[in-house]
């Protein structure tokens, strides 16, 4: 076994470790080269959440014009900047956060983090493939209604949308529970069709029959709508 190098600061020698830091001991709580050297010069402790930095990459360039504090996470996200991890790492800490709850506070910081990213392709079919047979909470499908109010959709997205719908058959043969339709109907009240979207649902129901159960409905539906009309306000009058 060839023997590590060593560096020499301070009184204390300090031992280059596999990675490329130097340190006094392998032990817990051995003193960094880089950090010790770094504390010195500037006379201060690190604080609590910050890491000392090697600003070209190169652990041997132990100078301290080479040093800069950064946050643990920013130091992550430096030293992962360009760089993709292997299917191997990723399963560690897929395996690694199961059963984990991530706190509200940092749920807030990755939703700011990813402000204005798109996923690939490749990252939509395997989310969509992990999505399968999941059940979201009310509580999680509500979270989503608040995210997508005054949100409207590209064109390019109504056109995948469109795409991805053509020949969809999950609805064949199902209809909506009573409980289904009040909620769109709720949904939908106060709500008007843009001229638009008129002529584009004119246009979709070209041709299409409307069942005799479904006529009933719209007319039961339009009842109330006019209550008093004309000939019964005249009644009332004459009372």
């Amino acid at each position: 076994m060839s023997k590590a190098k060593c560096i020499e600061y301070a009184d204390n020698k300090y031992y280059q470790r596999p990675d490329g830091y130097y340190l006094t001991s392998r032990t817990k709580g051995a003193k960094s080269l880089h950090v010790q050297m770094y504390q010195d010069y500037w006379n201060c402790i690190i604080p609590k959440g910050f890491v000392v930095h090697h600003k070209d990459g190169n652990k041997e360039n132990n100078t301290v014009d080479n040093y800069f504090l950064l946050t643990n996470a920013g130091h992550v996200r430096w030293h992962s900047t360009g760089k993709k991890l292997s299917e191997e790492i990723k399963e560690k800490m897929r395996i690694a956060n199961i059963g984990k709850k991530v706190s509200e506070e940092t749920k807030e910081k990755m939703r700011i983090a990813n402000i204005g990213k798109k996923h690939s392709e490749e990252a939509k079919e395997k989310m969509r493939i992990a999505s399968i047979g999941k059940k979201l909470s009310d509580e999680h499908k509500e979270k989503i209604r608040i995210a997508k109010l005054g949100r409207k959709h590209s064109e390019e997205s109504k056109e995948k949308i469109r795409i991805a719908s053509t020949g969809n058959q999950n609805m064949l043969g199902k209809k909506h529970s009573e409980e289904s339709k009040e909620k769109m109907r709720i949904a939908n009240i106060g709500k008007k069709h843009s001229e638009e979207t008129k002529e584009k649902i004119r246009i979709a129901k070209v041709g299409t029959k409307v069942s005799e159960e479904t006529k009933e409905k719209m007319h039961i539906a339009k009842l109330g709508k006019y209550k008093t009309s004309k000939y019964e306000a005249f009644i009332i009058n004459l009372d």
